[in-house]
């Protein structure tokens, strides 16, 4: 093999070795170390809160939003009869999630979620748009409160 051809197959194999090492880096700057994405979005039409971010987890995975002021246990991922946050029988996908909050633990706090359904924690609504049983998968959109002085 001669210096001209190991040369011509570096350049072939080079792009080739940089594209599959691509593959593995992080979908987003914004994963968690417990296995949750964020993705941002602009879909708020509630005028006191801003952009919602799109999350995802799995069953026993953590959210922790951006800055850590609330980290979202799933708990668990079903489907059948549940009791949602107004005391009202629901049925239908439901995710339980363990709400934690970083400087007001005694907020912190257990709910049983139905998809579709829109919870508020603190500065927080959250908006279970997805929750997929057979793969134990949730997708949750969080907005922020905004700022009432803006």
């Amino acid at each position: 093999m001669s210096v001209r051809d190991i040369i011509l197959r570096g350049l072939l194999l080079g792009p080739l070795i940089l594209l599959l090492i691509g593959c593995n880096a992080p979908q987003s700057d914004n994963d968690n170390e417990q296995g949750g994405q964020a993705t941002m979005t602009a879909i708020s039409q509630d005028p006191d809160y801003g952009e919602e971010v799109l999350y995802s987890a799995s069953r026993g995975g953590q959210i922790t939003l951006q800055g850590d002021p609330m980290r979202i246990g799933i708990a668990g991922v079903n489907e059948g009869s549940y009791t949602d946050e107004e005391g009202n029988a629901q049925s239908g996908p439901f995710v339980a999630l363990a709400l934690f909050m970083r400087d007001t633990p005694e907020l912190d706090r257990n709910v049983t979620v139905g998809e579709g359904q829109i919870i508020y924690q603190g500065d927080f609504r959250l908006r279970v748009t997805d929750v997929q049983v057979d793969d134990q998968f949730v997708v949750i959109k969080v907005a922020t409160k905004r700022d009432s002085s803006q």
